[in-house]
C-alpha cells in the first residue's frame, strides 16, 4: 500500500465523507480461529490455529450495541463460515450494495495476517500485506486477500462513513528494540500467540500485478488506527480465562469505559492499555486529519454500561509456575519450590494455568541457570551456584512483580476526571542504560499529584513530590514536566529489568506521613526522591488503596512501563 504515512492493516481505516452522519449502520464482524489447514509446519515453522478471535468478535459486537447498532445490522461470520469466497460475498452484498450515500459502515477481522511479494511495485518495502480467511493455504497462499485488493473493495464504498478494524499482524518475529537494534526475543508461552502466519510459495492474484504505481489502495480521506506497525507482532492474550487478540482487548474495554469519547481520545486510551497495562511489544499507530479525530467514536455513544467497581484494598499474590529443566534432578527441584512457597507474596501453581511468572531451571556443574518469564515472553537470566543464592535473586524479581501487580489494581475504570501520564520520548518503552529519560504530565481539572516509580527489586520511590519540589498541585490542562525541564533528566541505571511509573491524582492533597513514611523526609536520597524498601512500600500501597477507596475523594490514574537494557 501506498499512503501518506505507511502502516499496515493492523489498522482501523476510517473513511469520512464530507456528510453528516444519519443514515443506516451496517457491521461485519469477521473472527476465525479454526482454519482449514492448520496446524501445519511451513519453512520449519509450526502454524497454528488462534484461540481469541471468536471472543473478540463476541466482543466488538457488544461494544458496538453501546454505541447505537442493533443487532439485526451486524452480519458474523466465523471460522468456516469466513471463508474467501464468503468473505467477499458478505462484503459486497451486506455493506456495499445494502448501504448507500450517508449511511455508516463497518468491517471488523480477527484472524491470521502475513506479508507477500509486492507484484505492483506499489510498496517501498516490497511487500504487500495479506488478510488470511478460514479456507488460505500455507503452502500456495491461495484465498487471501491482499492489500491492493481490500483497498479496491473500499473504494466502492464512497459516500459513507466506513470504519475498517483489522486485529491481525504481519511480523512472526516476537521481539523488543531500541532503533532498529533487537534488545530480546520473548519466549513461546501458553498465555500469548502471535496472529501470523506465513507461506511456502505464493502467487499473486491479478489484481495485485496489474494495479499502476501511484493507485492508493484505500481512497483518499482514510484514518488508520493500528495494532501495531507492520514490523512488529500483534499478539492474542489471555485475560479472565478467555482469549481475546490485545488491540481489540483494549479497544473494546475503553468503547465500554469511556463517556463519548471521540475516535482520538479512544485510540490513546487503547495504545495505552495496550503498551503500558498489557506490556505488549507493539506499538498502535494512529494517522488522522485533527478535526476528523475529534469526532464522537462510531458517531456517539447511546448508553453506558456499567463498570464493575475494582477491589483496590485487595492485595494478590504473585503467582508463579515452576517447570524443571535438563540436568536438575527432583532434589534440586523441589527444593527450589519449597523455598519459594515459604514467600508471603508468592502463590505456586501449574504452568498450564494463568501465571505471573513461569520458572525455568536447569542444573549446571557450577550451579543453575534458570530463566524468569513474564506471561508475555519477557525472559530475566539468573546464573547462580546455589539454591539459596537462586532464591535470594528470585525474591528481589518476585517483590517487583507483586507489587506492580498490586499497585496496577489501584485503579479508576470510569473516573470524574482524567491525568494522562507519558515518556517524552512517547512511544518508546526500551531504554539503554545510561539514557537520560522524563515524564510528562496533564490533569483535566486542577489536582494534587503523587508519581510513584517501583524499580526493577521492588523498591518503592516517590518521585514527586519530592525534596527540591514539595508542592504538588497542578493546574487543569498545564502539561508539566518532571524532572523540571531544566534538569538532565532521570538517568536509567542497572539493575536492568522492567519498571513501572504510577501518577495518581486527587481533587485534595493526600497527606504522606498518613500514609505510612512516618518522617518521610529521612527516606530522601541524593536526587531528593524518597525511597523506600520493599516492607514500607507496601505499607503505602495499602494505605494508598485504603484512603482512595474511602469515597472522600475524587481521584484519578495513569501508568507507564519502561524497561532497560544493557548496549551490546
Amino acid at each position: 500500500m501506498k499512503f501518506i504515512v505507511k502502516l499496515s492493516l493492523v489498522c482501523w481505516i476510517i473513511f469520512i465523507s464530507g456528510l453528516p452522519c444519519f443514515g443506516a449502520r451496517r457491521a461485519l464482524l469477521v473472527g476465525i480461529s479454526d482454519y482449514r489447514a492448520l496446524p501445519d509446519v511451513v519453512k520449519g515453522r509450526m502454524l497454528s490455529d488462534l484461540r481469541g478471535p471468536i471472543n473478540d468478535v463476541k466482543a466488538m459486537e457488544q461494544a458496538l450495541l453501546a454505541y447505537g447498532f442493533k443487532k439485526s445490522e451486524i452480519k458474523v461470520l466465523t471460522n468456516q463460515w469466513a471463508t474467501r469466497e464468503r468473505l467477499e460475498g458478505s462484503f459486497r452484498d451486506w455493506l456495499t450494495d445494502g448501504t448507500g450515500q450517508g449511511d455508516t459502515v463497518v468491517f471488523y477481522f480477527s484472524g491470521h495476517g502475513t506479508q507477500v511479494k509486492d507484484f505492483n511495485g506499489d510498496e517501498k518495502d516490497g511487500l504487500d500485506e495479506v488478510l488470511c480467511p478460514y479456507d488460505t493455504d500455507p503452502k500456495t497462499g491461495n484465498n487471501t486477500i491482499v492489500d491492493d485488493e481490500f483497498g479496491s473493495w473500499l473504494r466502492r464504498l464512497h459516500d459513507r462513513t466506513v470504519v475498517v478494524i483489522v486485529d491481525s499482524c504481519y511480523s512472526g518475529d516476537a521481539i523488543r528494540g531500541i532503533r532498529g537494534v533487537t534488545v530480546s526475543r520473548l519466549e513461546t508461552v501458553a498465555t500469548t500467540r502471535i496472529k501470523n502466519i506465513s507461506f511456502a510459495s505464493y502467487n499473486p492474484p491479478p489484481i495485485c500485478r496489474g494495479l499502476a504505481r501511484g493507485v492508493t489502495d484505500v481512497p483518499p480521506g482514510v484514518v488508520f488506527m493500528g495494532a501495531s506497525m507492520e514490523w512488529q507482532p500483534a499478539f492474542e492474550i489471555r485475560r479472565h480465562g478467555s482469549f481475546y487478540g490485545g488491540f481489540t482487548f483494549g479497544l473494546t474495554a475503553k468503547m465500554r469505559e469511556l463517556v463519548n469519547p471521540t475516535y482520538g481520545e479512544l485510540f490513546d486510551r487503547a495504545k495505552h492499555m495496550v503498551m503500558d497495562g498489557m506490556r505488549l511489544p507493539q506499538t498502535p499507530v494512529m494517522f488522522a486529519d485533527a478535526r476528523v479525530a475529534k469526532r464522537p467514536a462510531f458517531g456517539g455513544k447511546v448508553y453506558e454500561s456499567p463498570i464493575p467497581k475494582p477491589d483496590i484494598e485487595k492485595r494478590e499474590k504473585v503467582l508463579v509456575a515452576m517447570e524443571p529443566g535438563e540436568g536438575g534432578g527432583d532434589q534440586d527441584f523441589w527444593a527450589i519450590r519449597k523455598a519459594l512457597s515459604r514467600l508471603d507474596f508468592v502463590r505456586l501453581c501449574q504452568s498450564s494455568d494463568f501465571f505471573d511468572r513461569l520458572l525455568q531451571v536447569e542444573k549446571k556443574s557450577d550451579g543453575f541457570s534458570a530463566k524468569l518469564i513474564n506471561r508475555i515472553g519477557d525472559v530475566e537470566y539468573l546464573n547462580t551456584s546455589s539454591v539459596d543464592d537462586l532464591i535470594q535473586k528470585l525474591k528481589k524479581r518476585l517483590e517487583y512483580a507483586y507489587t506492580v501487580k498490586n499497585l496496577s489494581r489501584i485503579t479508576n475504570p470510569r473516573p470524574p476526571f482524567r491525568i494522562h501520564l507519558w515518556l517524552q520520548d512517547e512511544d518508546r518503552r526500551d531504554f539503554w542504560v545510561g539514557e537520560r529519560i522524563g515524564f510528562k504530565v496533564k490533569s483535566e481539572r486542577d489536582a494534587y499529584i503523587l508519581i510513584i516509580n517501583v524499580d526493577t527489586e521492588g523498591n518503592f520511590h516517590i518521585i514527586f513530590p519530592n525534596k527540591y519540589q514539595k508542592e504538588n498541585l497542578v493546574r487543569a490542562g498545564v502539561i508539566y514536566s518532571f524532572p523540571d525541564p531544566h534538569a538532565c533528566g532521570f538517568q536509567i541505571g542497572e539493575p536492568v529489568g522492567e519498571e513501572l511509573v504510577k501518577v495518581i491524582a486527587t481533587d485534595r492533597p493526600l497527606n504522606l506521613e498518613a500514609l505510612g513514611p512516618n518522617n518521610f523526609e529521612s527516606y530522601f536520597n541524593e536526587a531528593g526522591v524518597i525511597s523506600m524498601p520493599r516492607g514500607i512500600g507496601g505499607t503505602v500501597l495499602n494505605n494508598i488503596g485504603s484512603t482512595l477507596s474511602s469515597g472522600r475523594f475524587a481521584w484519578s490514574e495513569d501508568s507507564l512501563v519502561i524497561r532497560s537494557h544493557k548496549q551490546p
